[in-house]
């Protein structure tokens, strides 16, 4: 059976929700003293810039198909 890998426009989505549920459970995290915001704000930094990455690979349509070269 191939492995199927996730299209890029699918990667895009799932890190868009993950983002905005990281934004909504940090901040909680953050009020309760269970997370610093610096750790906050270095986490939705992170998944904010694998998101531009992803964004900016797709303006430059470097993957004309979901599934890699073999």
């Amino acid at each position: 059976m191939p492995i199927v890998y996730p299209t890029l426009g699918q990667q895009i989505k799932a890190a868009q929700r993950e983002l905005a549920m990281r934004r909504t459970v940090y901040a909680k995290r953050v009020a309760f003293q269970k997370m610093t915001q610096a750790e906050a704000d270095l986490e939705v930094e992170l998944m904010a810039a694998i998101l531009k990455t992803l964004e900016e690979l797709q303006q430059q349509d470097l993957f004309k198909t979901h599934n890699p070269p073999r």
